[in-house]
């Protein structure tokens, strides 16, 4: 990991520290229990690509909230299918489904859910003492005014943090700089994680940033976001359990890196083209089996 004063280039090697070598003596909750709120009827893909990567990158237990369960959610997923006519979250199902939420330790909530506002803030702002991941659709429920806290990490592309800031100037994706000062100022404005998907991305807190320049074209590509969601919400819930000593920025720097090498490692072994969410999956037990310890 190549520093400069408050900025942190990740380099390959990097992810072997959120690979953890698993004691002999523990058990399922002792790697973190993550709830996923996520989907719609139109959407179910998204709330299982969500859920599976969690599961993937190693969580202890996640249990899937979501209007409609997709076939392809993994058996080892607890799925809980809320009762809504709209096919979508509405703002009752919040006191419909509170008592499923209430232990957890870390929250992804967004992928695949649409124009859920009030559901969204609710289930945010009455757990911001736990660690929470809001990734995609879930991103339209706040604004630079909200303050959300040093536990919450917000995950949004080029368009969705402009969409956040109210700012529909045009953007030019290849101003580096440009792209960092929108990142840090968001996190510095609502106090709390920014992680800004792109060919770099940057993941900041407004003063020490995390540059992640791996991944490939192949992973522009439906659904990839809601697998790096995933990832970073089984790594929090981690944390949260003691698993790694870092602090919540580098974890979620690193589950970032895991992400990107996931999907390089399907890149370097096929064409980039027939990339899919799917693969960055099914190639995170490639990347962990690489660079794990002995």
């Amino acid at each position: 990991m190549i520093q400069n004063k408050n900025d942190f280039f990740l380099e390959k090697e990097d992810v072997r520290e959120i690979i953890p070598i698993r004691r002999k003596h523990t058990h399922k909750y002792d790697y973190g229990f993550v709830i996923v709120i996520a989907g719609s009827s139109r959407m179910a893909g998204a709330a299982a690509l969500c859920a599976n990567a969690a599961l993937k990158a190693g969580a202890g237990m996640v249990k899937l909230i979501t209007p409609q369960a997709h076939p392809s959610i993994y058996p080892e997923i607890m799925t809980h299918e809320v009762k809504t006519s709209s096919g979508t979250f509405s703002k009752d199902c919040y006191k419909m489904s509170r008592h499923t939420t209430s232990k957890f330790d870390a929250m992804v909530i967004g992928p695949g859910i649409n124009n859920t506002v009030h559901f969204v803030r609710d289930n945010v702002l009455n757990n911001l003492t736990k660690y929470i991941v809001i990734d995609a659709e879930g991103l339209g429920a706040f604004s630079l005014e909200d303050k959300l806290g040093s536990n919450v990490v917000l995950t949004p592309h080029y368009k969705e943090i402009m969409k956040l800031r109210k700012d529909d100037s045009d953007l030019d994706i290849t101003n580096t700089d440009h792209l960092i000062y929108l990142a840090k100022d968001t996190a510095q404005k609502m106090e709390c994680n920014v992680l800004l998907k792109g060919p770099t991305t940057i993941i900041t807190d407004g003063e020490r940033t995390y540059y992640d320049n791996f991944g490939n074209p192949g992973m522009a590509t439906a659904g990839s976001g809601d697998v790096l969601a995933g990832i970073i919400g089984a790594n929090i819930a981690k944390l949260k359990k003691n698993v790694f000593e870092m602090d919540l920025l580098k974890v979620i720097a690193l589950s970032s890196l895991l992400h990107s090498l996931s999907g390089d490692y399907y890149a370097e072994h096929n064409d980039m083209e027939t990339l899919t969410a799917t693969e960055i999956i099914n190639n995170i037990k490639n990347v962990i089996k690489m660079y794990k310890g002995d």
